[in-house]
């Protein structure tokens, strides 16, 4: 059996224990293909309206970016994702990794912590957590972003307790 990929064909492949055809989704291919990156984000000691935030700014040269990311608190807090932040000051840059170690491939999305705007933006998704939860699963297909070149986003959790733990995770795409 032979698949074409637009350029070629290739066998298929089929598991020998359960002859089941073998395939992937096009992110674990872009993993593959050295396009995925991932990042994380911690804070030890997230206090009652502090902030744990992420800002994300897309290149604009012609490529997508694909965001899946998930959150979590060891207190309650809430999530939110922004469009279009407006920085006043600039955090800490932070590197994301890629996801296929045997690539050389770097990602052109900037990314930095501890960023603070204006208040303004568009305000896209946000979530309320309860205590020891999360938010987002493993970053899965159903909950991902395709966003907007050259465009500042912010993903933050604000803290609804003291001493809370905290971390974000996010994969993303380049293609």
């Amino acid at each position: 059996m032979y698949g074409y990929n637009s350029t070629d064909w290739d066998k298929t492949i089929i598991n020998s224990n359960t002859n089941a055809l073998v395939t992937m989704n096009s992110n674990h291919n872009d993993v593959h293909d050295g396009k995925g990156y991932t990042l994380t984000n911690v804070d030890e000691d997230l206090d009652i309206n502090e902030y744990l935030n992420l800002t994300i700014t897309t290149p604009n040269n012609g490529e997508s970016t694909h965001l899946f990311f998930s959150g979590e608190c060891t207190t309650s807090a809430h999530i939110e994702l922004w469009e279009s932040f407006v920085n006043t000051t600039v955090g800490t840059p932070i590197n994301a990794y890629n996801r296929n170690r045997n690539s050389t491939n770097t990602h052109k999305v900037l990314l930095y912590d501890g960023q603070t705007g204006d208040g303004t933006g568009t305000l896209l998704w946000e979530y309320h957590i309860g205590a020891d939860r999360k938010v987002g699963g493993d970053t899965s297909d159903n909950e991902g972003w395709i966003l907007n070149a050259n465009t500042v986003y912010l993903l933050l959790i604000r803290g609804g307790a003291d001493n809370g733990k905290a971390s974000v995770i996010a994969n993303f795409f380049e293609e």
